[in-house]
């Protein structure tokens, strides 16, 4: 029996005979995915190098600390694999710590890093999901500061008090509800954006650069609407994953080996996944620098401004696309 099985409330297979069923399809899910994760972190790396002048003051700021979240989720990630993933091996009630808390701080970069993706979409289309004060980077470090301090403190209050467990839990959930309620916002901004679009159609079919932003737009709606089905799916997988027999209220001991795996595997799917939505909606994104700002124009009005130049507001409802 390990150190997990004996000091730590979430439980794990019978690694002995875990290891014999499972045969290499172990060691293919440790290096497979320890290399898919260092995959992503090296694709930040060379984000931070090709943007590094691509964004405005404002949006850098947003782009350093998404691809720096990356960075410390893929690294974090890889390197439990590589060393102990699971509690596979024994370990001191120290390092038994240190190796939970590594993999939380993961989870909450990967989570906070899809929340800044969204701050990105809200910052370039200029739309509001909450009051603008809220809307800031500022506020996302400090919501993902705070979760960061109360898992630290729950992990350390559970390793030396087991009935303390639900405190695991609470920081799980927290997590995860955090993820779905961005995924929500994902799914309304994409609507806002399809209706602004529509609303503009018939204005943009007389200026030809406009349907070429109209038609990124509409990618970018499309991409949305993944990322948020993407995101519900993942943080929901989250919360089965932390209430059901995995979770820290199963005193069982043991759970049944191939649903443990799967289970794994597929949070590690959908984590891989999340990180090749983000790069594709927001880490290519400052490769070209103009400005487009579409106006939403009601079709009564459109008469009247349609020799209106293209970067002048007829509204204060407007879009503004990057080419």
């Amino acid at each position: 029996m390990t150190s997990l099985e004996i000091t730590w409330p979430e439980p794990a297979p019978n690694w002995m005979e875990a290891k014999r069923i499972w045969k290499w399809s172990w060691d293919l899910y440790v290096f497979g995915f320890s290399s898919l994760y260092i995959l992503v972190g090296f694709l930040a790396v060379f984000s931070l190098i090709r943007q590094r002048t691509a964004y405005q003051r404002k949006k850098k700021l947003h782009a350093l600390f998404l691809n720096v979240l990356l960075i410390v989720f893929s690294s974090t990630r890889s390197a439990i694999l590589f060393w102990n993933p699971y509690g596979f091996e024994d370990l001191s009630i120290t390092l038994l710590v240190v190796a939970v808390i590594l993999s939380g701080m993961a989870t909450s970069c990967l989570t906070a890093a899809f929340s800044v993706l969204l701050l990105i979409v809200l910052d370039t289309t200029k739309i509001s999901l909450a009051p603008p004060r809220f809307q800031k980077i500022s506020v996302l470090v400090a919501i993902w500061l705070s979760n960061a301090v109360y898992l630290l403190i729950s992990n350390l209050v559970v390793a030396h008090y087991n009935s303390a467990k639900v405190m695991i839990f609470v920081c799980q959930l927290v997590y995860a509800l955090w993820g779905v309620v961005v995924a929500v916002g994902y799914a309304i901004a994409a609507l806002r954006i399809r209706k602004n679009l529509r609303s503009s159609r018939e204005f943009s079919r007389n200026h030809n650069n406009l349907l070429k932003e109209t038609a990124k737009m509409q990618r970018l709606v499309t991409l949305l609407l993944v990322a948020s089905v993407e995101g519900f799916v993942t943080f929901t997988v989250f919360i089965y994953s932390a209430s059901g027999d995995t979770g820290v209220f199963n005193d069982g001991g043991h759970v049944e080996i191939w649903p443990w795996f799967t289970l794994k595997t597929i949070i590690s799917l959908l984590e891989l996944l999340m990180c090749a939505i983000i790069f594709l909606a927001a880490l290519s994104s400052g490769s070209n620098e103009r400005n487009v700002t579409v106006d939403v124009i009601p079709s009564s009005m459109r008469h009247e401004t349609s020799q209106r130049p293209t970067n002048v507001s007829a509204s204060d409802d407007k879009i503004e696309l990057k080419c």
